[in-house]
């Protein structure tokens, strides 16, 4: 399940509508989803969140 979540994180800029019917999904099996793919933090190290530059 957590490597599903992590690929819909790296993946939601190149296939937004893909990723988010996919995480609405996740989120009814699973409790830890975020309410959309795009508003989740990508990575964190030591309490802060690295963001992807585009």
């Amino acid at each position: 399940m957590i490597v599903l979540l992590t690929s819909c994180k790296v993946m939601a800029p190149f296939t937004p509508f893909f990723t988010e019917v996919l995480n609405q999904n996740m989120r009814k099996v699973c409790n830890e989803s975020d309410d959309s793919v795009h508003f989740c933090r990508i990575l964190e190290e030591e309490g802060k969140a690295l963001f992807i530059p585009c």
